[in-house]
This record gives structure tokens, sequence and C-alpha cells, in this order.
């Protein structure tokens, strides 16, 4: 890839298979903060952060770049009192599939990186206190780890 970092299309790569993985299922997908908040579901885009180190000396001097893209999957059950499972397997279910889709359909993001994976999730696995009159939350935090040849 030619530039001088592929952070931004790596994030609008994964934007946009998300988009295309959940609209059908009323999950929104933002990049950002969304400002309206009429869904339960919704999967939002966040970080970007990138590291870069020298790669293979030539004419082109390029270089080798670890993007990681953060979202967070943020879930909600209107009346659900007993239990975040619920929840949490409906979040959970969306990670998977964005996952799989990344390392077995579209494993370049379109052409935007050599491979892409999950490399972390996190997630506090309870439902805030002040959430639980309306019913129960799960937030994932997970990033997403590309890599990258940068050749000009």
């Amino acid at each position: 890839m030619g530039t001088a970092t592929a952070t931004y299309e790596v994030k609008n790569a994964l934007y946009d298979a998300a988009v295309t993985l959940f609209t059908a299922d009323d999950i929104v997908v933002s990049w950002g903060f969304p400002t309206a908040r009429d869904f339960d579901d919704y999967v939002v885009f966040t970080g970007m952060r990138a590291e870069q180190e020298t790669g293979p000396m030539g004419t082109r001097r390029a270089r080798n770049e670890d993007v990681f893209i953060t979202a967070s999957f943020d879930f909600f059950r209107a009346g659900e009192a007993d239990d975040d499972r619920v929840v949490t397997d409906a979040a959970v279910d969306a990670v998977r599939r964005l996952e799989e889709y990344v390392r077995v359909t579209d494993t370049t993001l379109g052409g935007t990186c050599e491979w892409c994976f999950l490399e972390s999730i996190d997630s506090d696995g309870i439902t805030d206190l002040g959430q639980l009159a309306r019913g129960r939350q799960s937030v994932i935090d997970v990033v997403f780890h590309a890599f990258v040849r940068i050749t000009s």
C-alpha cells in the first residue's frame, strides 16, 4: 500500500464490513459515538492506533505497519431483569460474526491489509447498576489487529 499510514483505510474497511453484516439485524454501526440512541444494539468504531518499523530495504524504503482498531459492541435488552447472559449472548454473537468475516471471508479487508485478526476482547461482564431498572446491558470492547506493508 502506498501511503504514510493505512490506519484510516483499515478502520473504514472494518466499519464497512460491519455495516454489511449487521444492517439487516437492526444493529446500528457507528463511526464514533452515535448521536441518537434509538436502538438497542450498537457497534461503535472508536480508536485507531498504528506502530511502524522498518520493512525490507530497497529502493521503496518499505515499512511494516501494525494497525489496531477498537470497536465497542454495546447491546441492551429492556425488561431482562434476571440475567446478563441473554444480552451478552447477543453481543458475543455479533463479535464472532465480525471476527469470522475478517478471518475467513475477507482476510485482506478489500486489499487494505495483508491480514486482520481479532486481537483482544474486554468486558466488565455485568450491567452497570444504574441500568438495572431498565434492563440488561453488555458492552464488549474489542481490538482488531491488521498488518500492512507500506511501500512508498
